[in-house]
């Protein structure tokens, strides 16, 4: 028997070691002596020994077994996704009514604001659900409104007949928005309609203003933290994204202090987490150079992790070791890293079909089209989703692979490579303190 190539160790606290397996998705805390004794080849005790067998830690695969067996398991996840249900995300327009300086879609916005949805439009949206699936049972039952600004006061009818039809099949909605005019559309928040936003707060309220402001150059905080209220009296459930870079890194506990002193913080239906957009491989337009510089990703780790409370970031990640953490359960393996890999089509106003939400308006990316049938481009449909670790040479021996499903695509593309890891190591190192120092595990 030898130490699995797949063996992931993580030094915590207490004298303690984080132990993960990269293909058989085990998660224990072990002492520092058993680390020492894996580490080393030292003598354990039997019962343990067997138990670390079990867990995948100990093999007597070679390293090239396994290396087959992961590429194996990576081929029946992507065979399993294909079955999974199709996520469906609707372009309402291009239309912004924000001018935000790291805008990813802001090179792309001016070339698409003429596309806007009609009422044709929605019938066409939803008779293209079908085709793209036609057996209704694989269709995740709720839709994602995107943009530009998909909430805008001018979309309000368009909006209304979008959610008002899609009630009617049995969908309901969420909307990734900035918020400014979310008080418009009141009538459709709630259960079971518009259940659900994300909306974006990049600080308290002069640093945000700086980066998140109307067309018209007034200020959003005041009018988005009121908004925020009304959904959660509509009831409506309410994620905040705080975009971080060094510009604002050091104002995220001025932001929590105003969430908690107007009662939103500890909402049950509210939630907030932080996003990295500086360093290599982000999404921002080549304009937007902060005058701090880049923020190293460590310290962006660093500075979440000290917030109160903790704002929890690399939320895929954070979910998926937060279950296995606090639950005692496996990590959730995967040959891919999200939708947009393999369920994920976005439906923007003009008949444009895309998987990947970072690449909404670019022309190159177009996965397929609706209008006036539907047609898939299958080189790239396979590009987006037939991607998966064993088909990427970087990926094919990483002990991470099943865990990060291979990276982000995007952030890929943005930096010419195969594959982005984007510091994955220290990132699943972070995350899973950053867990372990708010809860009460429940793993051996």
């Amino acid at each position: 028997m030898r130490l699995s190539d797949y063996t992931i160790f993580i030094p915590v606290h207490n004298e303690q070691c984080l132990t993960l397996h990269g293909y058989t998705g085990a998660v224990d805390l072990i002492s520092s002596g058993l680390y020492e004794a894996l580490s080393s080849t030292g003598e354990i005790n039997e019962d343990i020994r067997e138990k670390l067998i079990g867990r995948g830690y100990l093999t007597d695969k070679t390293s090239e077994e396994e290396t087959q067996y992961v590429h194996r398991i990576a081929r029946a996840l992507t065979g399993r996704n294909s079955y999974l249900k199709k996520n469906f995300s609707f372009i309402v327009s291009y239309a912004c009514n924000f001018k935000c300086p790291y805008c990813f879609e802001q090179g792309r916005l001016n070339n698409h604001t003429h596309k806007q949805l009609t009422s044709k439009g929605v019938d066409l949206m939803y008779d293209a659900l079908m085709h793209i699936e036609p057996n209704r049972q694989l269709h995740n039952d709720v839709i994602t409104l995107f943009g530009g600004e998909p909430l805008l006061r001018t979309n309000k009818a368009r909006v209304g007949e979008l959610i008002t039809k899609g009630c009617e099949h049995g969908y309901q909605f969420t909307a990734t928005t900035n918020g400014y005019d979310l008080d418009q559309y009141a009538e459709f928040l709630g259960e079971g309609k518009l259940f659900g936003v994300q909306i974006t707060m990049d600080g308290a309220e002069n640093l945000h203003n700086s980066r998140r402001f109307h067309n018209s150059g007034r200020g959003s905080f005041r009018k988005i933290l009121s908004n925020i209220d009304l959904a959660l009296k509509y009831g409506a459930k309410v994620k905040v994204r705080v975009n971080v870079d060094a510009t604002n890194v050091d104002d995220l506990g001025n932001l929590l202090d105003i969430l908690q002193s107007e009662g939103i913080l500890s909402h049950p239906h509210f939630g907030i987490y932080a996003e990295h957009i500086s360093g290599e491989g982000n999404f921002c337009p080549d304009g937007y150079a902060p005058n701090e510089g880049d923020l190293p990703v460590s310290e962006f780790v660093e500075k979440l992790t000290h917030t109160k409370p903790p704002i929890p970031f690399d939320i895929q990640l954070y979910s998926n070791l937060k279950n296995a953490i606090t639950y005692g359960r496996s990590l959730s393996l995967s040959s891919q890293h999200c939708g947009a890999n393999s369920t994920t089509y976005i439906l923007d106003p003009d008949g444009a079909i895309y998987a990947c939400y970072d690449f909404v308006g670019s022309d190159n990316q177009i996965i397929g089209n609706y209008i006036p049938a539907l047609v898939f481009d299958e080189a790239k449909m396979d590009y987006w989703h037939n991607r998966q670790i064993a088909k990427t040479e970087s990926c094919a021996k990483c002990k991470y692979a099943l865990i990060c499903g291979g990276g982000c695509q995007a952030k890929a593309i943005n930096t010419g490579r195969l594959s982005c890891c984007d510091d994955f190591e220290s990132r699943l190192s972070a995350v899973a303190k950053h867990i372990l120092n708010a809860t009460s595990p429940k793993i051996n």
